[in-house]
């Protein structure tokens, strides 16, 4: 390929895979996923070694990312202490207030919707066997938003994908942050992607590319710099024209804006000079090897939509370490000394028969046939017991699984083997203390959902320019259930300093649920709190058809407090002198048509029946 043909984005993305070749990071990458996948001897010739697959890397990876998985991180918005936040304006407080809420609400819909839980499992297991988990949101346009208050139809909405970390080239590889809290910090970020040729073509097309330029898109065989084994094994080239190689380069521009006051209109200084803003927003370019499929634009964002986890962040690196590249020398000493240990059982285990050759011609294992002795049988054969296999062979074996497992911290307890953690207070309390050594990798964790939030907001703030309809789910104070409502939002009334966010966590989702029914227990039993207001709280699912025993206790309890209230009626009137007690009598007949003592707004006996109607 002629190398001044090349475009100056594909010389940065040569550069970034030297910087990458020299961290040996696409050959760990590769060997750490093919081996959390089992494939422990790919290549290996054993000779004869049993092959053994005892996959603790495996086991303690998805402890880990399990328990980093565990915690409830909600995003909050909230409009105080930005910048254009009055304190002196009571109505424009509680507009941003209910803003913020209305946000803060939404993030639970647009969580559904990008399935970003998953997506965050994802990274998280990245980040374990390569060293990093990123993940870029995208605008994609096809998506229907629905249509907004007026009837429009809106369409485009947020989207988002994993990025491999061999896949990633910031411009600053010292730094592993693509943003800050204030805005971006490297000075360009390119991504990498394998895409069809006919598809790549198609888009190139639709955004006005010459047929010349198109042409230049052809296929190639570049997958040597994709993560996992698997990734080399594209169809067959002829297919569609083959993939090539995409790349997406960003880059931060700043410009100068006219600055306004809340109101609107032009600010200016002593002098009489209007007072400018200096505006940064990401620009965008696509292109292949040779050609340019989609010229400069501006996406009007003003953060990277790109976010990112390192396992264990490396001094002066945009990558981190990995935990399973410390994990798999132990693995692979764990599987050659059980290899060994299954070798030395099927030579050994068995006792190797001695015979006299000159009694016995020929021996043989065949248990139906006989074997012919020339003269006495004694002492014509017998058998050598081998030796038993070393304790010490069997002590180091269990010792090197234990110390890996202790060093990982994910021995017995942590994961639940050890009797202690049969009972529900043993699981929380043990769970909590096997999770300290993951503190810093769930903090990491949380700074990577706020980066999420903020390039939420980003998007939110920028792409929702035309008003549409919000689809959010509340919980309504009258009937305290959840449902779906609709609130219209336009982004384009706020700027990127109007809301500021918070990660709050809440309690890991695993254990949650029997600490609450536990307490839940503890004060049902102790009665500080009656069986209604238990079922009020219990998690739904828990008891079949809740709202109808809540029902139920409620009529109980309203028949209770009506006996209850004719009781003292009754003894009240028993009091009286015998004149008064008459009289209410025949009162008590006139109101409710019939016989007995009723109380004013109560229904007394029915005539022809002795139950209350």
């Amino acid at each position: 390929m002629d190398e001044q043909k090349q475009t100056a984005d594909w010389q940065l993305y040569k550069d970034g895979i030297d910087y990458k070749s020299s961290l040996n990071l696409f050959a760990t990458t590769n060997r750490n996923e093919r081996f959390y996948a089992g494939h422990h001897w790919d290549g290996v010739d054993t000779g004869g070694l049993p092959q053994v697959r005892l996959n603790v890397t495996k086991r303690i990876v998805n402890w880990k990312v399990s328990q980093i998985m565990s915690d409830m991180l909600t995003m909050q918005f909230s409009a105080e202490n930005s910048a254009n936040y009055d304190p002196n304006d009571p109505d424009k407080i509680a507009i941003l207030q209910e803003v913020a809420r209305l946000l803060s609400d939404y993030a639970k819909t647009v969580d559904e919707n990008l399935k970003q839980s998953t997506l965050d499992e994802q990274a998280i297991f990245d980040a374990a066997l390569s060293g990093d988990g990123i993940i870029y949101y995208y605008w994609d346009d096809t998506i229907d938003a629905g249509v907004n208050e007026m009837g429009a139809q809106v369409m485009g909405d947020m989207n988002a994908e994993i990025i491999d970390n061999v896949c990633y080239f910031p411009g600053n590889t010292s730094d592993p942050r693509p943003n800050d809290k204030r805005g971006p910090v490297q000075p360009y970020i390119i991504l990498s992607f394998r895409k069809l040729v006919k598809e790549v073509q198609a888009e190139a097309k639709r955004n006005g590319v010459s047929k010349d330029e198109i042409n230049k898109i052809t296929g190639d065989s570049d997958t040597q710099y994709r993560a996992g084994d698997r990734a080399k094994n594209e169809p067959n080239k002829d297919t569609a024209g083959g993939y090539c190689t995409v790349l997406l380069k960003m880059w931060t521009k700043t410009k100068e804006i006219p600055k306004t006051d809340p109101a609107g209109f032009p600010m200016m200084d002593q002098a009489g000079k209007q007072l400018m803003d200096r505006v940064t927003t990401i620009w965008a370019r696509k292109s292949t090897e040779r050609a340019i499929i989609r010229k400069d634009w501006d996406t009007k964002l003003h953060r990277y939509p790109v976010a990112s986890m390192q396992w264990t962040p490396r001094k002066n690196s945009c990558h981190g370490e990995a935990e399973a590249t410390e994990l798999i020398p132990n693995n692979i000493a764990i599987n050659k000394l059980m290899a060994t240990m299954i070798l030395w059982t099927m030579l050994n285990a068995y006792p190797k028969p001695v015979y006299d050759s000159s009694r016995i011609p020929a021996w043989s294992n065949d248990i139906t046939k006989a074997i012919p002795v020339d003269g006495e049988v004694t002492g014509a054969a017998m058998f050598l017991n081998p030796p038993s296999l070393p304790a010490s062979i069997q002590k180091l074996f269990e010792m090197l699984v234990q110390t890996t497992k202790d060093m990982a911290g994910a021995n017995e307890t942590a994961l639940g083997d050890d009797s202690v953690t049969k009972t529900a207070a043993g699981i929380i309390a043990l769970q909590k203390a096997s999770a300290l050594p993951l503190s810093t990798n769930k903090r990491r964790f949380a700074q990577f959902k706020e980066d999420q939030g903020l390039i939420w907001l980003d998007y939110w703030l920028t792409k929702y320019s035309v008003p549409r309809m919000l689809t959010i789910k509340r919980t309504n104070p009258q009937t305290r259930q959840e449902e779906v409502v609709q609130v219209p939002f336009d982004g384009s009334r706020y700027n990127q300093t109007t809301f500021s966010l918070k990660i709050d966590v809440g309690a890991s989702t695993q254990w949650s649920e029997i600490a609450s029914i536990q307490t839940m227990d503890a004060l049902l039993d102790k009665q500080l709190i009656s069986f209604r207001q238990y079922l009020e709280r219990i998690y739904n699912g828990l008891i079949p058809d809740k709202e109808g025993l809540i029902d139920e206790v409620e009529q109980q309890e309203q028949g209770a407090r009506q006996q209850e209230m004719m009781a003292a009626f009754e003894q009240f009137v028993g009091q009286l002198s015998p004149e008064l007690q008459a009289a209410i009598a025949q009162e008590s007949q006139m109101l409710v048509g019939g016989g007995g003592i009723a109380m004013p707004g109560m229904q007394g006996p029915a005539a022809n029946s002795g139950q209350q109607i």
